[in-house]
């Protein structure tokens, strides 16, 4: 059986681009996602998709002859398992690969784009990066299966947030507990239906490791006799990061609990100063204006927008005549330790913009256009991509800006809109003055300004945006503030420049 690591988190072998040496490298896979606990059916599928995308590998990346010997990493993420193929072949754009189209009769026997589509319906995330003069990165993602998932309605029947006369209560708030995970979900399914943003909220299981494992900080308001009347979360992408997401507000809206959110919201900033955390994030829905002025309240930062950025299926019970559009989200950042100043270099266009949004938060940065400008370093492009197909969109981000910018950005955006993407974020480091340099080939490409804020690696971050889906309705956006309403001028004012 094959020995985790030394942080008992990831096997790793090193595989010739040879199909020969196939059988051992899942025979290795199947045991050690058995180590990590993936058993059964589901493990059954993620060996499948992994089979089918180290065939794809080998067979697209390394068509020319051998090539170098590539990197499978096996590992065990926060609710799942996960491969990833480190490789330096032929550049794979999967938008590239025909679509898989079912076969129409007994004559048919066309199966290309057979093995993607396999192994995507195999797997919960399947994502492709670019690396730069490190290759190319894909990534398999498997949940564990679910153990307790709450019990789903009977047909016919709906979801119902407590209309009506409502229970007056008292409340504490108090750190969670593993039995709080169910009435997470049963919360979440009441406000929600089945369409909640993150399908983690429904299994009870899932919170209660996210909580374990450091991804999730999460805080409960209750009654006296430990009655679940509210939940809120601060959730880190690592738990070593600098920033954390505010998210899963949840309450029970059959109790009346004046004020609970917001104090499970200030306990947590308190757990974030404790922390010595930057900031906090927070993405809020413009489908209504009700979470912006409580944003306000809490001294919450505007410091962007991201306009259909989300699925219109989201599912508000409590509000009549909601909007069917792509959901947009306002994005706030709530600062705690701002670091010292710092010298940033945003492009031209925005510069007014982020020191605006900078200035809000307190912080005395400069905001300056490099003196010269210097040609990009000679190492490639390194892009990391995450993709949310659920949501139908993606975020990259630039690890390194180099001279094939443009042209590995275009590829990555021509290969996820092929995955169905219709909005990406795309996020830039604004020390590096190549970050101010690259805003018209940006533009070019169709980026548009999105926002700014510290991010979770310490590094200030400026956010752009794309987008190809349907038509952007801003009559149906709801903005709460002066400066959200700032921040969409702006960027209404560079899409006019831009069509």
């Amino acid at each position: 059986m094959p020995q985790p690591d030394s942080n008992a988190s990831r096997v790793r072998l090193i595989l010739p681009p040879d199909k020969a040496f196939l059988p051992a490298a899942l025979a290795c896979a199947r045991e050690t996602v058995a180590v990590f606990g993936l058993s059964g059916p589901e493990a059954k599928r993620f060996e499948l998709a992994l089979e089918e995308v180290l065939v794809n590998v080998i067979d697209h990346a390394f068509e020319d002859g051998p090539g170098e010997p590539f990197e499978l990493g096996i590992g065990r993420a926060a609710l799942g398992v996960e491969a990833v193929i480190l490789e330096k072949g032929i550049p794979f754009d999967p938008a590239a690969l025909p679509a898989y189209v079912p076969p129409s009769g007994p004559e048919t026997e066309d199966a290309r784009g057979l093995g993607l589509h396999l192994a995507r319906s195999c797997l919960d995330e399947l994502e492709f990066s670019l690396l730069g003069a490190e290759g190319k990165k894909t990534r398999l993602y498997k949940h564990f299966p679910p153990e307790d998932a709450p019990v789903r309605r009977q047909d016919g029947e709906r979801p119902q947030p407590g209309r009506g006369k409502r229970r007056n209560v008292s409340y504490a708030i108090r750190p969670f507990a593993p039995g709080d995970a169910i009435n997470i979900a049963r919360c979440a399914w009441r406000l929600h239906g089945y369409t909640f943003y993150d399908e983690n909220v429904y299994q009870p299981e899932r919170i209660q490791a996210l909580n374990a494992g450091g991804w999730m900080l999460s805080l409960i308001a209750a009654t006296p006799d430990d009655e679940f009347v509210a939940h809120g979360a601060l959730v880190f992408e690592d738990p070593a990061d600098l920033t954390a997401e505010l998210t899963y507000l949840l309450r029970d809206f059959s109790l009346r609990a004046q004020n609970c959110t917001d104090d499970i919201i200030a306990e947590l900033f308190a757990l974030g100063r404790a922390r010595n955390l930057a900031g906090i994030t927070a993405h809020v829905v413009a489908t209504h204006s009700h979470t912006q002025r409580m944003s306000s309240r809490q001294r919450a930062v505007e410091c962007g927008l991201e306009l259909g950025c989300s699925q219109a299926d989201w599912d508000f019970k409590w509000l009549d005549g909601a909007a069917a559009q792509r959901i947009s989200e306002v994005v706030y950042f709530i600062p705690l330790h701002m670091p010292p100043a710092r010298k940033l270099y945003p492009p031209a266009r925005h510069r007014d913009m982020v020191r605006a949004i900078y200035g809000r938060m307190g912080a005395v940065y400069e905001f300056l256009a490099p003196q010269t400008v210097s040609a990009p370093p000679e190492e490639p492009t390194r892009l990391d991509v995450t993709v949310h197909h659920k949501a139908g969109n993606a975020e990259i981000t630039v690890l390194a800006i180099g001279p094939d910018f443009a042209h590995a950005l275009a590829d990555q955006v021509r290969s996820l809109t092929g995955q169905g993407v219709a909005h990406i974020l795309l996020s830039l480091d604004m020390a590096d003055p190549a970050a101010c340099s690259a805003g018209p080939e940006l533009e070019a490409l169709g980026f548009f300004f999105s926002g700014a804020h510290p991010g979770a690696d310490g590094s200030d971050r400026i956010f752009l945006q794309w987008y190809s889906g349907p038509p952007i309705d801003f009559e149906s956006i709801k903005l709460a503030s002066d400066e959200a309403l700032e921040i969409l001028s702006h960027i209404q004012k560079q899409l006019q420049e831009l069509l």
